[in-house]
């Protein structure tokens, strides 16, 4: 029963091993963690990071900016009438007279976003 059984040397072993692989899928997701934490922050804290997320994954424009919209390399022209582009999308303060600028030169306090026309 020493080498055998419930609590004998392989099921000992078993346990070191099975603890061995768990303290390695930690230290994995530890390491995962930091590298989100990292990205969290940088996204709140880097000005730049943050207009190319929302230039890049919300379609968001400066007021007076153009967008072109440009084939990708490959693509032909279209056996139809393409599709009307998207409205770009600005960023506003939510409320007349929001609060001002910070030193960083972007708006403190919620933002409203509305869809903005072609220009005229």
């Amino acid at each position: 029963m020493l080498i055998f059984g419930d609590r004998g040397l392989l099921e000992l072993k078993r346990l070191r091993e099975e603890s061995a692989a768990v303290a390695r899928g930690n230290a994995e997701l530890g390491e995962r963690n930091r590298d989100l934490t990292r990205r969290v922050n940088q996204t709140r804290d880097d000005p730049a990071t943050l207009e190319r997320l929302a230039r890049e994954r919300l379609g968001m424009v400066k007021p007076g900016e153009a967008v072109y919209y440009v084939p990708r390399d490959g693509e032909g022209a279209p056996a139809q009438a393409p599709a009307p582009a998207p409205k770009p999308v600005v960023a506003q303060p939510a409320s007349p007279g929001g609060t001002a600028p910070a030193a960083s030169g972007h708006a403190q306090g919620p933002l409203k976003v509305t869809p903005e026309g072609p220009p005229q």
